[in-house]
């Protein structure tokens, strides 16, 4: 009788059982098999759940799945919104182990009680929860402290982004609280910087209530050096100096490093970084917009462990930049989206026959390069000619190598059937065809392309998408975009 009930209702069933009981259930029948397998994955689901009194038996019923992951949405100081924080803490807490607040205004006293009922929380984001740190009296009473430190002993990530009331000392007494800190994000909070902050750094005592220095930042870190392994300071306005005191922190050995939207930044200073943290296996450049191609070449000598760059709106960056992109073999994903003066050429020999590409790279973002010209072969029909067994045919028996100019590439890989025509008559030439050769991006499933200009016109955007490969989960052709970079390029192309 089991056998008839929807996969959907089984699976159901099936999440109320503890692990070794789903373990034993899956040895039943390949549908029991199939919904056990769909009730272990539902534990790391992340469940949004609305503040409100609705949401009570909701959150109940999660409590007996033993939901680990929540986001709570529409949070505010009403009684409400503090009956729901109890039922969270009553049936979610003992599990919980990523708890989201974004955006909320939670009162202290009722955060305080949330976070005791959460002892084995390893996630906390608290992003925008400026409610929190208004009076600058969150954690003030030392023995709620010691109890939050003892419930916070196993924190692993905290997220503090885009709080502007984050004061030395509300910092210092909610870090303290986590001595078991890895990750750490102050996207957008408001720093002061002082003119030598390599001078010295501030003791506890001297911490202010008012404003967030980065001389306590930079005690925080040459405290916890030993531990901290990722820090995201978008938006902060770093300058130079303070990166480069940053990076030579004794012991400190960042992996990711996300400095998005810094514009103060210069290419020295990134050039130095990479000298300073070269374990780095995560970088996000975007949006820096004083750095040129030295600071991509000096992240492709110093970082050859890198998997994730985002280098996107540099708008100083140009194809010399990209010569030494091939470097990097161990990159796993590459965004240069509105990247306006990459042309394409020296992306494709990095990237392409001359180096082949990092074995493991699985996304690109072109999106936005406006300086690429893309045209549409005379061929409309070659969505429906991918998929002859990934053999990589380009009308020259799948040899691999590049057709001759106006050769229309008869392409059957499924993984690049999109993207070689796409690139088959490219502004420059060979530029995007030499970059998108089958085999030089072998676990590449996705692949943006948006706002490239067009000169074929609109038609080959209409290919029904049932013939797109499944091997490409993404692929992004958004409109065609106005030149955005138009007079930076003519002005590059006068010199």
């Amino acid at each position: 009788m089991a056998e008839s009930l929807p996969q959907e209702m089984l699976t159901y069933i099936l999440s109320f059982l503890p692990l070794s009981d789903q373990k034993e259930a899956s040895l039943v029948s390949w549908a029991w098999y199939r919904a056990a397998q769909n009730a272990l994955r539902e534990r790391d689901v992340r469940y949004n759940i609305p503040v409100s009194s609705a949401s009570l038996s909701t959150i109940k019923s999660l409590g007996f799945k033993s939901i680990c992951c929540i986001s709570l949405t529409n949070l505010d100081g009403s009684p409400a919104s503090h009956q729901v924080l109890q039922s969270v803490a009553y049936h979610l807490g003992p599990h919980l182990q990523s708890l989201s607040l974004g955006g909320g205004s939670p009162t202290e006293a009722a955060f305080v009680d949330l976070i005791l009922g959460c002892p084995t929380l390893r996630i906390l984001d608290l992003s925008g929860c400026n409610s929190l740190f208004i009076s600058g009296t969150l954690l003030a009473q030392p023995e709620t402290a010691h109890s939050i430190r003892q419930t916070l002993s196993g924190l692993h990530e905290l997220n503090l982004a885009g709080l502007r009331d984050l004061a030395d000392l509300s910092f210092n007494r909610l870090s303290s609280c986590a001595p078991s800190l890895e990750r750490l994000s102050l996207a957008y909070c408001h720093l002061t910087f002082e003119p030598d902050p390599a001078r010295g750094c501030i003791s506890p005592q001297d911490s202010s209530p008012s404003q967030f220095s980065f001389r306590n930042l930079l005690r925080f870190v040459q405290e916890r050096a030993g531990r901290l392994h990722a820090l995201d300071l978008s938006g902060t306005g770093l300058p130079p100096e303070a990166l480069r005191a940053l990076g030579q922190v004794a012991g400190l050995q960042l992996q990711e490093l996300s400095l998005q939207s810094c514009r103060n930044l210069s290419t020295e200073a990134v050039a130095t970084l990479c000298l300073q943290q070269p374990g780095l296996t995560s970088l996000d450049l975007s949006g820096c917009s004083e750095l040129t191609d030295g600071a991509l070449l000096a992240v492709s000598r110093g970082l050859r462990h890198l998997r994730h760059l985002s280098l996107g709106k540099l708008q100083r960056l140009t194809d010399v930049g990209c010569t030494a992109l091939g470097g990097l073999r161990e990159l796993q994903s590459l965004d240069m989206a509105e990247c306006c003066l990459v042309r394409g050429w020296e992306l494709a020999r990095a990237l392409g026959s001359v180096h082949g590409a990092p074995p493991q790279l699985a996304s690109l973002s072109l999106a936005h390069c406006s300086s690429l010209k893309v045209s549409t072969p005379s061929c409309p029909s070659f969505l429906s000619r991918a998929g002859d067994g990934g053999r990589g045919n380009w009308g020259g028996g799948g040899s691999g190598q590049p057709v001759a100019p106006g050769r229309t590439p008869q392409c059957s890989c499924p993984q690049l059937a999109v993207g070689n025509e796409l690139g088959t008559q490219c502004g420059g030439g060979q530029e995007l065809r030499q970059l998108l050769l089958p085999g030089h991006l072998p676990k590449a499933p996705i692949l943006g392309l948006g706002g490239l200009s067009s000169q074929g016109g609109p038609a080959h955007m209409r290919q029904p998408t049932a013939h797109v490969p499944s091997a490409w989960r993404r692929l992004c052709l958004g409109r065609s975009a106005e030149d955005e970079c138009s007079g930076a390029r003519r002005a590059e192309e006068r010199g």
